[in-house]
Parts: C-alpha cells; structure tokens; sequence
C-alpha cells in the first residue's frame, strides 16, 4: 500500500493502518443486514486500489477477526464497564453472572452492530487483536492500537480472567463465548454432540477449528489428467494433500493463476461439499436433476461422473447463480448440463427423455439452511440464525424435499444435504419426511467434515424410492 505513512515509519505506518481498519469496520457496520463478509470484503477492494496484495490479506484478516470474535468482545465490554474499581476476588462471580444473563437475553443482530458501533475502536481492535493471536506471535495481528496505559491495564487484565476460565473450563457456554459464538447455539450444539456420538475431544475440536478458516481444497473435473494438475501444482512449490479423492493445496500461488483452472481441469470445492456430490453415484447416460443448484459445484461434480453422457438439470430460484454456472460449465466443457428456473413450488416442465423415464435417476435437494456449517468462512452467518428463522427454514426445506421427491422415478435415488451441522435441519427433516412418504426408504446419512476433517461442516442422506 502507498501511502504518505509508508512502512519506513512503523509508528505512523500502523497508525495510518489503524485508520483504515476502523474505517473498513465502520462501513461494514452501516451496510444493510449485516452483508456477506466474504463478498463484501471482495466488493469493497475493489474501491481501493492503492492496498497491496499483503495490504489486503491484512485487512481481509481484521475484519474476518472482527466478526469471528466480536460476540465475545461485546461479553467483556460489558463487563469492562463493571470492573474499574471492583476487587480481583469479585470478577469470578461478576463473569458468572453475565454469563447467566447473556444465555437467557442473547442478542439479535441488530443490537450486535449497535454494541459494536458503540465500542470505541481502539478498544474493540485491541481486544480481537488479543483473541486472535491467542497462542500465536502477537506480531501477527497488523494493527497497533493506541491506548492509555490504565485502559490498557484494565483490558489486559479482563482477558487474562477470561482466557483463564476458558482455558480450565468444560463449560459449554465458557467455550462459546470464547469462540465468539452467541450461547442461543448451545442447546444446538449438545443435541449435535448427542447424536452424532461426539467425545468431548471432538467438541472442543469442533469448536477450536471455528478461529481459522478452512484449507482451500479442490477437485478434479478429469481424474484421468490428475498427473497433469500435480506437476503444474509441483512447478509452483505448492504443498498438496489427499483424502478421499479430495486435494487440498496450499502455497504463495493464487489458484486462479494455474492452466489446469483456466482450463477447467480442477474446481474450487471444499472437502464436505465433494462428499454430497459423491453421493449421487451417476453413470454415464442416467438422468440427474440437481435442485437448489446454485453457482453448479455439485452439478458439474455429477457431470465429471457421467462423461458427457446422459443429461443433468440444474435448477435454482437465482437467475445470476444459473448464469455462473452456465460459464463454468462451458469452461468445464461439460454440454450435457441444463439449466432451469425453479421456484420449489410448481414443478418444472421437463422435456420427453425425462418423462419417458418415469422421472430422474438422481435428484439431489441441496436445500437452503442456517449455513452453520460454513461459519468458519462465512462467520457473520452464525448471528442471524433465530428462532423464527430456524422455523421458516425448516419449513422451507421439508416442502423442497417433498416437491423434488415427486420427480424421482421408481428405484430411482433421492439425496437431501445441506451445509449446516443442525440435526433440526438434518436428521429431523429426513425423519419426518421419510414418516410422511413411506414408499421411501433410508439408505444411509452421514456429517462430514469438521470435526473429523478440516473443512466446513455438510450433511447428506440418501433414500431411494
């Protein structure tokens, strides 16, 4: 970044950083509905020309640490405003205290922006600037916030009592706090632990993996050029790893500079959303439809699988989702895929070869939901999940998967996912689906990814008609 403070001033260099935090912050704050951070991010650099590359890593990080970390700031803030003249022997309880009332009034998003907007930032940065380098080198965080000593002692000493709890806690509501998660999840998260027989390691686990962001992992649209895409990758020094038939990849190379993207050899898709696609087992010549298709990760997957041959629907509601996909697909160089708009209402007109047919081979439901399982990508997901809007969405995707599921023929295979860790959206909705059509049967359900796999956290089940 070019500016008039350059690096050869580190004071007003991170002054100058500073600056430029809060003002990124700020704006953030006075988007509508609390955006998504990723594509935002995205948006507002492309306003700012004069950041370098590592200038806009940097930024990138703060924000992403801002909203990963800022449930937790709002918890001290509040009791900062307590402790200024209270004995050391009194924080114990004044911590349990708000831990108590915090689980019986947690926060809408609104009232989450206005705390912050009303956290001085200095404070606010210094405190996430804490939090995120928590077992790190501190000169990872980029920005230096400037405070008075007694401000800095006060703050200084609330996280020490809280990193102190949460480093000696089993607590539930203690580890959600720390990991910046509203206490409205805990419920959620023990009828997770419940039923997916979770150890108290693979919670904690689950829950660690929330501060950091997911490795990048990738696929093959041709397994038969993998040894193509490796050697490229090998030319670039990039650091590759393998789990079930999933790559994820590492190093100073931005992926978009690799041939072997350009050209459509390889996809962006993370490791659980590899798992749903593998679900639908096509072969060549089947007939597949792909609901809730959206920008076609899965859909193109599906068409690796069939070689060109036989033909895949992609639907969704989102035009602009089905435009990408169309690019992608012809990058991918796939023709057998076709598009169609869907309302998960009235079912689609479909031409004779599905008719003729009895209906699809595979229709995969790849429903709408609280997108908990991508919190630590998209981390601002996790504040608008509410009560009502869990309702809607469950609502939602049991009438999905009994519309879809009108179009799959006899013997055919239906496959419900979503990338959420929620058993309410989940194992629930296929109960009470399955209840409610007993021509269908349960072939297996799974969770993938974190805990056991660093990556985001996806459901699927398949049934067969």
């Amino acid at each position: 970044m070019k500016t008039a403070h350059s690096k050869s001033h580190p004071q007003h260099y991170a002054a100058s950083r500073l600056q430029h935090a809060t003002r990124l912050w700020r704006s953030y704050l006075e988007a509508e509905d609390l955006p998504q951070l990723d594509r935002w991010i995205a948006a507002e650099m492309k306003k700012h020309r004069q950041f370098g590359k590592q200038d806009r890593y940097w930024y990138s990080e703060i924000l992403f640490a801002a909203v990963r970390f800022g449930y937790l700031v709002i918890f001290l803030d509040t009791i900062r405003k307590e402790i200024k003249d209270r004995q050391e022997t009194e924080l114990s309880q004044i911590v349990h205290e708000h831990i108590e009332f915090f689980s019986k009034h947690d926060l809408r998003q609104d009232e989450i922006v206005t705390a912050w907007k009303h956290i001085p930032p200095e404070q606010f940065f210094y405190l996430i600037g804490k939090r995120y380098c928590y077992g790190h080198n501190e000169a990872t965080w980029p920005v230096t916030a400037q405070l008075e000593q007694q401000t800095r002692q006060l703050l200084d000493r609330l996280f020490e009592v809280y990193e102190q709890y949460q480093g000696q806690s089993h607590d539930l509501t203690i580890q959600l706090l720390w990991q910046g998660i509203p206490l409205s999840f805990a419920l959620l998260l023990e009828h997770r632990k419940t039923f997916s027989h979770w150890s108290a390691e693979d919670l904690n686990k689950f829950l660690h993996n929330q501060s950091v962001r997911p490795p990048l992992w990738i696929r093959l649209n041709d397994p038969d050029r993998k040894a193509e895409v490796l050697a490229e990758f090998e030319q670039h020094e990039m650091i590759i790893s393998e789990y079930d038939h999933a790559l994820q990849v590492s190093g100073e190379t931005s992926i978009f500079e690799f041939q072997a993207y350009k050209t459509g050899l390889i996809e962006i898709q993370d490791f659980a959303s590899q798992q749903i696609g593998a679900c639908v087992e096509a072969k060549p010549g089947d007939c597949v439809l792909d609901c809730c298709a959206g920008e076609g990760g899965k859909t193109l997957q599906i068409a690796a699988c069939m070689k060109n041959r036989g033909v895949i629907y992609a639907s969704d509601i989102r035009e602009y989702k089905l435009k990408d996909l169309r690019r992608r697909a012809t990058r991918a160089r796939y023709d057998n895929i076709r598009i169609v708009t869907w309302d998960g209402e009235t079912l689609p007109q479909f031409p004779r070869e599905v008719s003729k047919r009895g209906g699809f081979d595979w229709v995969l439901v790849d429903a709408p939901c609280s997108s908990t399982g991508t919190w630590r990508r998209n981390p601002d997901a996790k504040f608008r999940v509410t009560p009502v809007s869990l309702t809607e969405m469950t609502a939602l995707q049991t009438q999905l998967l009994q519309n879809a599921s009108k179009m799959v023929r006899r013997g055919g295979k239906l496959v419900y996912s979503t990338c959420s860790w929620l058993v309410e959206e989940n194992e629930a909705i296929v109960e009470r689906f399955l209840n409610e059509n007993p021509n269908f049967h349960l072939i297996t359900q799974n969770l993938y990814g974190n805990p056991s796999v660093n990556a985001d956290t996806m459901f699927s089940a398949v049934m067969q008609r």
